[in-house]
């Protein structure tokens, strides 16, 4: 399977079906080292929206660290998985 630099990452089907640790596992494995804004709607499978990063960014309680290219923004991998974790409730 490509990695995610080579390609955009598409959730699988089964996203709700699978268990926290699968999901965050897969992304550690397939993510590239600086994941854009614009893809976490798709990483999450639909279930945070780019723009829910941005205004925490804002707020300050976005993820811990960011990159700028121009006007855009990229977290790097860990920093993302990690601000996700925070933002997971197993229920």
């Amino acid at each position: 399977m490509p990695s995610l630099a080579a390609r955009e990452f598409q959730p699988q089907e089964d996203v709700m079906n699978t268990t926290t640790q699968d999901f965050f596992d897969r992304l550690e494995r397939e993510l590239p080292p600086l994941v854009p804004r614009t893809h976490i709607h798709a990483i999450t499978g639909g279930l945070v929206a780019n723009k829910t990063a941005a205004n925490e960014d804002n707020l300050g309680t976005g993820p811990a660290e960011r990159v700028r290219f121009g006007l855009r923004v990229a977290y790097p991998k860990q920093a993302l998985i990690d601000w996700l974790k925070k933002k997971v409730k197993d229920v």
